[in-house]
């Protein structure tokens, strides 16, 4: 009895042992999943981490379809047998929304052909009808200018262009255009690329403490200009005028 008790003992350990092993080791498809869940929380905020480069192609398999949804793209939208629901020319604006009617605004931005009509579906489904059958024709491809636009509270605002061989980067952008003014405010800045926006430290990346980024043709950068400083300068101005009677007192 002493010995089948010892047998049973082991059994039971190496079946447990087994089922701990099991339980841990998880196919390196999971941990890839969770990976890539971790990667998607990240939010891109600042110029520096900006892609390289921007793919405007949906694959299935090794067939290549439409390319996706693009700034300036311009829309023809059928809803089936709904003309007053449908729409010709839209013209997708460069932060990707376009207007529909009852819909509203809509990001398309990205998507394909198919994607924008399967949401536009959706959406009208929730609320208006029961089975919609949306079909989207793209009129006209913008392509993308090789230029770079610099604008807001800068000494020359303007569209510059973009170097045909070599590199542009913020800095220089904001050489091109002179300089900024007294009113901008350096520690937001905005970069507007692939309808997509960018926040840009202005002072880090003068000092050094942040890496100068690398623009890409098309790309739009504005200076925003600093509340506080309007506000002073309204008050600097503003001033003389309603001294200039107390001064004549004294």
């Amino acid at each position: 009895m002493k010995i089948i008790k010892t047998s049973h003992i082991i059994t039971t350990t190496l079946i447990c042992s087994s089922l701990v092993a099991c339980s841990s080791s998880k196919p390196r498809s999971y941990y890839d999943e969770q990976e890539s869940k971790v990667t998607q929380t990240v939010s891109t905020t600042t110029l520096a981490s900006m892609p390289s480069t921007t793919k405007h192609t949906t694959t299935v398999g090794a067939t290549q379809i439409n390319p996706a949804i693009a700034s300036q793209d311009k829309l023809d939208i059928t809803v089936f047998k709904v003309p007053e629901l449908s729409a010709n020319n839209v013209i997708v604006e460069s932060t990707g929304i376009i207007s529909l009617p009852y819909i509203g605004s809509l990001n398309v931005m990205g998507l394909s052909l198919q994607q924008a009509e399967r949401k536009i579906e959706d959406l009208l489904r929730k609320d208006a009808l029961q089975n919609p059958k949306v079909t989207i024709k793209r009129t006209e491809r913008k392509l993308k200018r090789n230029t770079i636009t610099v604008e807001g509270a800068v000494k020359t605002p303007g569209v510059f262009q973009f170097p045909v061989k070599g590199s542009l980067s913020f800095l220089q952008a904001i050489a091109l255009s002179h300089g900024i003014t007294e009113m901008a405010d350096t520690k937001n800045v905005v970069v507007f690329r692939d309808g997509k926006q960018y926040a840009v430290n202005l002072d880090s990346v003068r000092r050094g403490l942040t890496p100068d980024p690398v623009l890409k043709a098309d790309d739009r950068i504005v200076i925003l200009k600093s509340d506080r400083k309007v506000k002073e300068k309204k008050i600097l101005e503003y001033l003389p005028a309603v001294l200039a009677p107390l001064s004549m007192v004294l």
